[in-house]
């Protein structure tokens, strides 16, 4: 805060030694706090201003850096080298610098195949070049028939006509003919009919004298007059249109108009873009995925029929021991059969990797000749599969969406077989029922880096990860590396062990009340000169804007100084002999016994400013809350004989016994600030309205 004529509180009030804040408490302050954000690890140093006007909260909820782009991390930030990958797949592109093509396609109508860049495939480019009309029109030759009497034939009509009762028809060919599986429509005007027909009408192949499929409606309407559609779907290659009927009569087709409907768009070649040409390749066309089905852009990746469908990779070569795999994708449903969505290693070889299966209704992880690493139940959604070996959490890790499903020991040994996406190695074991939008493998442990691919696949593509991680909902939480000395003496609070860095953003949110420590393991520990700010001073003054969270009694500590062969210097906590209450102690000498003071009074576990003063000279100590003494001692303790010379420890959040609270602003004095005791709190209290 300023006052009126523009000074901070260290301006006014000066000779802190160590001063901490998520305000300016001097000017010129460029940073105040380092934040760690639990998604990819990063660090960033941020201004008050950063804190106040929400940058920092949303650079902690950003991640999108795309998964070939993450970097290693050097002193908190990812400007090592790019991690390699072994191969890697997606229908996006997976690094900013990736331009080339994602995927080669065959389309259903006939058979032709072409490539497509991430883009294409994004604004519609691939699916408009498999819905292109191919122009099918009857030929002018005069057709094979039975029975019946076909003349005048032309690329738009024709007469057709039957002599005699029983069973005539006539087959009319196509120009050229459709593959199995394609759907047609056929519109045609009828007019002069003579006779009361109503021939059937088939999708005819000339393979035998049998009818391919049946049309929609299968026959003209009863006057069979006007305009007519009917539409079909080749279940082999059909060349020609059938007309069959047993009345005797005639009638003339014409304006009649071919088109494919519903095309299948089928990926004959996946790209590697990890930069290793490990691209996974399928020549058979029963055995390609769908990547438009029915004319429309699959949802969801690639689709596998559970039949045979199937993309092989060329052979990494990679010990599993070292290795991790992520996998986006969905099965379609719980069934009996044991479905691969990713393996690696040959069908006979115990060097396996499964990642992951289904069998029932199970989604399992596993490696070897048979068996699981981690079993759970199966659904339907889109998921994120992440398993790793040589995992810090154990020699098998298995992941879904971020959340650890169990650990398993796992022999290394090279694999000699090949990567199978959608399929176990040969293409005909536990083919998948479902789809697959990202497939990336790393030849090395990477469970420091998990979240950081996860957190940009989850974003991509809408999946729900943990809260604390979660970038797509904001929802990732930051932790405090480092929080800044404002007092010029370099003491900075710091804390290298994420797993014991206090919380300053929540589930996306900024904490509200300050840094929060969570009573288990979290505190900063100050650097510097600043290690020996206690030693030999005749006071120890702090001032602290707190939020405790603890209802009982207790040893734990807000902050801590400590040397390292005899105990508390200066300790501020809870109070072990009163509820919701605090203390204030210390020695000041290594042959002085520890002391302390405690409060009777209750803060109530509400935001409170605590003022504790040390005074060594006077043999005096004092405790206040919100500007009122609450407990104080005019015999505190005496000067020793002798000094201890070894280092010291200051923690905020305490060197052991680590405090539950959350921490807008600690000052700590080592000269006496009794006259500006009253002013300090005021401006502290003008900043955060406590009481």
């Amino acid at each position: 805060m300023l006052n009126r004529v523009g000074q901070r509180l260290l301006q006014l009030f000066e000779g802190a030694s160590a001063a901490y804040s998520l305000r300016d408490l001097a000017s010129n302050i460029a940073s105040v706090v380092r934040v760690r954000r639990a998604s990819d690890n990063s660090e960033k140093d941020f201004s008050a201003a950063d804190v106040s006007s929400g940058a920092m909260t949303q650079w902690v909820n950003a991640q999108i850096v795309p998964p070939l782009d993450v970097r290693e991390l050097v002193d908190g930030e990812r400007t090592g080298a790019l991690i390699p990958a072994a191969a890697a797949y997606s229908l996006r592109n997976l690094s900013t610098s990736y331009t080339g093509n994602v995927v080669d396609v065959r389309r259903s109508s006939d058979d032709a195949e072409d490539s497509f860049t991430a883009a294409e495939v994004a604004d519609g480019t691939l699916t408009d070049w498999v819905n292109t009309d191919l122009g099918i029109t009857f030929e002018t030759a005069e057709p094979t028939t039975s029975g019946a009497t076909v003349t005048n034939a032309s690329s738009t009509g024709f007469t057709y006509s039957s002599s005699s009762t029983g069973v005539r028809g006539a087959r009319i060919p196509f120009s050229q003919s459709i593959p199995a599986g394609a759907e047609i429509s056929i519109t045609l005007t009828v007019s002069n009919e003579v006779g009361s027909m109503t021939p059937s009408v088939r999708l005819a192949s000339d393979s035998s004298s049998q009818l391919a499929a049946s049309a929609t409606p299968s026959t003209f309407t009863s006057d069979a007059s006007g305009t007519q559609t009917f539409v079909g779907t080749t279940t082999s290659t059909t060349t020609s249109l059938a007309f069959f009927d047993n009345v005797v009569g005639s009638f003339d087709v014409s304006n009649v108009t071919i088109n494919y409907i519903r095309y299948n768009g089928h990926v004959t070649q996946w790209y590697d873009q990890s930069g290793n040409a490990n691209h996974a390749t399928q020549g058979t066309n029963a055995s390609q995925p769908k990547i438009v089905d029915a004319g429309t852009l699959v949802s969801g990746g690639l689709d596998f029929d559970g039949v045979d469908d199937f993309l092989p990779i060329p052979p990494l070569g990679q010990d599993i021991g070292s290795l991790s795999s992520f996998c986006a994708g969905s099965y379609d449903a719980s069934s009996a059969n044991t479905d691969m969505m990713l393996s690696l290693g040959t069908t006979t070889g115990s060097k396996r990797w499964y990642s992951p299966f289904t069998s029932g209704a199970s989604t399992l992880f596993g490696y070897g000749a048979s068996g699981s690493a981690v079993t759970v139940a199966t659904d339907t959604n889109a998921n994120i599969y992440t398993a790793i070996a040589g995992s810090t959490q154990g020699n098998y890790s298995a992941f879904i969406n971020g959340d650890i499903k169990g650990t398993a020991s796992l022999d290394s040994g090279a694999t000699s077989g090949v990567v199978g996406i959608g399929g176990m190695v040969d293409s005909t074991s536990f083919p998948l029922d479902g789809k697959v939008s990202e497939v990336i493998i790393y030849p090395s442990d990477q469970s420091d880096n998990r979240t950081a691919f996860e957190a940009n696949i989850g974003e991509t593509y809408g999946i729900d990860l943990p809260s604390g991680v979660d970038t797509g909902y904001d929802q990732v939480d930051g932790f405090v590396e480092t929080w800044y000395d404002q007092s010029g003496n370099g003491n900075d609070a710091v804390q290298a062990t994420a797993g014991s860095q206090p919380k300053i953003v929540d589930a996306g949110v900024l904490v509200s009340g300050g840094i929060d420590f969570d009573g288990v393991d979290d505190h900063l520990g100050l650097s510097g000169s600043g290690l020996d700010i206690f030693k030999d001073a005749g006071y120890g003054q702090v001032f602290t804007a707190i939020t405790p969270e603890r209802t009982a009694s207790g040893s734990t500590r807000y902050f801590e100084a400590i040397t390292g062969t005899t105990g508390a210097r200066v300790l501020l906590g809870d109070s072990q002999e009163y509820a919701s209450s605090s203390r204030i102690g210390g020695r000041r000498l290594d042959s002085d016994s520890f002391q302390d003071i405690e409060s009777s009074t209750s803060h109530g576990n509400n935001e409170t400013l605590v003022t504790g003063f040390l005074n060594w000279a006077d043999s005096d100590a004092y405790l206040y809350f919100n500007g009122t003494q609450v407990a104080s001692s005019t015999s505190f303790q005496t000067d020793g004989n002798t000094s201890d010379t070894s280092s010291v420890s200051v923690d905020i959040g305490g060197v052991g016994n680590h405090g539950n609270f959350k921490m807008q602003e600690l000052i700590i004095y080592t000269s006496d600030q009794s006259a500006n005791r009253a002013a300090i709190e005021t401006n502290i209290n003008n900043q955060y309205d406590i009481y």
